[in-house]
């Protein structure tokens, strides 16, 4: 049951298996296509790694211009590997959604993860925006400082060079 995967997530994951969910959109006219690369793009993983991989989606919200594809995937960890297997794959999927024309996110937001990503996806104008905005409202920079900042790096997703510029 694909609304239920979410919520098993740690309790498979006690039996070495990686889980997690990511969501994108895209316009209709480039749905099919994103998900299509997406597929194509995990079960190429999947069977360049060895290893048996489960990818599910569903279309989660829909809109007049667009709409969200929700995916959900699992697949057997590698002990000892556990954060940086689940960062390839978090690295990997959103890779697969930019390059195929999706966002980074949908309802889920953009976060910490995702600010690898943030200025390709915002532009240079909207990237600068975004900063003079929340220089203005927290001037302070109490307000979760250094999560909006997309020369941070993180410390598991530190290869760029796949993100198209």
């Amino acid at each position: 049951d694909k609304y239920n995967m979410p919520y098993l997530r740690d309790y498979i994951m006690d039996y070495t298996c990686l889980a997690d969910v990511a969501e994108t959109s895209a316009s209709w006219g480039n749905l099919e296509h994103l998900y299509d690369s997406t597929v194509e793009k995990m079960n190429k993983l999947f069977t360049e790694q060895n290893t048996k991989g489960y990818l599910g989606c569903h279309l989660s919200h829909s809109y007049q211009d667009g709409a969200c594809l929700y995916f959900t995937y699992a697949v057997k960890q590698t002990p000892g590997k556990e954060m940086e297997q689940y960062y390839q794959y978090k690295k990997f999927i959103t890779d697969c959604f930019v390059s195929s024309g999706g966002t980074l996110s949908h309802h889920h937001a953009v976060g910490y993860e995702h600010l690898p990503w943030l200025k390709h996806e915002l532009g240079p104008f909207n990237s600068n925006l975004l900063s003079k905005v929340k220089t203005q409202l927290d001037p302070a920079n109490i307000f979760n400082p250094g999560s909006l900042d997309p020369e941070r790096v993180h410390p598991f997703i530190k290869a760029y060079d796949s993100i198209a510029d």
